[in-house]
This record gives structure tokens, sequence and C-alpha cells, in this order.
């Protein structure tokens, strides 16, 4: 085996560290907890909705092609204005 001796002989490894919270552990506790709590659930759109249903690439894919087709639309209705 390679590396120190001291890996081959467990006797000799250093004791386990036993860490015990603090009173900034726990208040940093009470913090993220009351951050975690004041978050509110997100509704999901059609959007999200479609994205669980098809792969991303196909999602991506559909979501550029109704882009561009309101991009269409759009310059239509200008071009029907003028």
């Amino acid at each position: 085996m390679s590396g120190p001796s001291l890996l081959t002989n467990s006797d000799r490894w250093p004791e386990q560290i036993v860490t015990k919270p603090c009173d900034v552990s726990a208040s940093e506790s009470r913090t993220i907890k009351t951050v975690m709590k004041a978050a509110v659930p997100r509704r999901s759109d059609d959007i999200d909705n479609f994205s669980t249903k098809t792969a991303l690439w196909k999602t991506v894919r559909i979501l550029e092609w109704i882009k561009d087709l309101l991009s269409i639309v759009g310059e239509v209705i200008e071009s029907a204005d003028h």
C-alpha cells in the first residue's frame, strides 16, 4: 500500500471531531426556518403543466414555434394598421 503509514493503522488516527451546536447556529437555524415558512407556493401555469408532460427539447421547440407565430401575427396586424 502506498501513502502515509498513518492510513494503514487506525489506532494512530486522530480522534473524531464532535461538534455541538452553539447559539449562533441555533439562531441561523431559526432564520432559515422563518424564510422557508414565508415562501409561498407558486401556482403552476400552462407552460409548467406542458413542460411536465413533454421532453425539454420538445417543449423548447414548441414554445419557439409559438413565439415565431406571435411575431408573424404582430407583423400582420401592424401592416394592416398602415
